[in-house]
């Protein structure tokens, strides 16, 4: 529709800024912009990898793997795409999303496994306030549903 028209025009004029425009950020947005930025970064993250300067480099992209992104990779990432090391991380979990095989429940697994790494780190200080690890698995399962969900949203508006 027109707000994803909207942000590929804004997307557009920050590529062309000629270094002017540093990062796109929304403060705060509203969780149906969130959505719509997600869908739009992983688009931009698909088509930056048919360019002369893809985001993130070939080790990323294997069909069945899912190394995490590398904090130096995830920073020159984010800066090529203008965009958060927050949102190149959420690009790169959908499009690995979107590769992953119909029902193989060991593919699904390993992506799993790539999320909540990644989800250990974000949410330290709130896991940290669990008082058992079997209180911390719980929540880390409970973050990681929430999450997945809204991954499963983004990808049915593309």
């Amino acid at each position: 529709g027109h707000g994803k028209v909207m942000v590929h025009a804004v997307h557009e004029m920050a590529r062309n800024s000629a270094g002017e425009i540093v990062e796109i950020n929304v403060e705060d947005p509203a969780p149906s912009f969130a959505s719509l930025r997600n869908c739009v970064d992983c688009e931009l993250l698909e088509q930056s990898l048919h360019s002369p300067q893809p985001w993130i480099g070939e080790n990323y992209l294997k069909i069945g793997e899912f190394p995490a992104l590398l904090e130096p990779d995830a920073i020159e990432a984010a800066s090529l795409g203008r965009i958060t090391i927050n949102q190149l991380h959420t690009a790169y979990e959908l499009y690995k999303l979107k590769s992953l095989p119909e029902n193989d429940p060991e593919i699904e697994k390993q992506y799993r496994l790539m999320v909540k790494r990644r989800l250990l780190k974000v949410h330290k200080e709130d896991l940290s306030g669990c008082e058992t690890k079997e209180e911390r698995k719980i929540l880390l399962d409970e973050i990681w549903a929430e999450l997945f969900e809204k991954y499963k949203l983004v990808l049915k508006k593309k």
